[in-house]
């Protein structure tokens, strides 16, 4: 088992996060045909900013990295919680270190933190074409609760 820890971001890692974040997403938006190539970065900035206005210092947004057993950076993970309920923002592993555990052992580490929230359900949006991540979330009990086009929205009760 490939047990794992999250450590928050520092200020600089935010900021480095934040520009590799908006592109990526920007990417994600034309492809799952969410916006156009001439929107996509605007709407990717837009969102991410309305959703993180004071950064880290966003209440109940946490942005953390994913810390194999030895101590290395293998993904980050991005989650809020409101309530009794927990929402993963954006999560992934780095793409030489996929294949290892450490996706799944991140969700059994955020149920954990979860469970000694009070929360009682994790939710999550996936693009339809990433069917790694769709796989792997059905595979940890996640299930599609609403589609919209090239999007589904998965929850865990635990």
């Amino acid at each position: 088992m490939s047990s794992v820890l999250f450590a928050p971001f520092s200020l600089d890692d935010f900021f480095k996060y934040k520009r590799n974040s908006i592109d990526e997403y920007a990417q994600d938006l034309i492809v799952s045909g969410k916006s156009t190539v001439s929107g996509a970065c605007k709407d990717a900035a837009n969102e991410f900013n309305e959703i993180l206005p004071n950064g880290l210092e966003t209440p109940n947004q946490f942005l953390n990295h994913i810390v194999n057993a030895q101590g290395e950076n293998v993904g980050f993970i991005w989650f809020e919680c409101e309530e009794n309920d927990m929402f993963i923002v954006d999560f992934a592993i780095q793409q030489n270190q996929r294949k290892k555990g450490f996706g799944k052992n991140a969700l059994h580490e955020l149920e954990r933190i979860a469970r000694e929230k009070g929360i009682t359900k994790i939710s999550l949006h996936v693009f339809e074409y990433n069917t790694v991540a769709l796989a792997m979330y059905g595979s940890m009990g996640y299930l599609v609760n609403a589609r919209e086009p090239g999007s589904c929205y998965m929850q865990k009760n635990i």
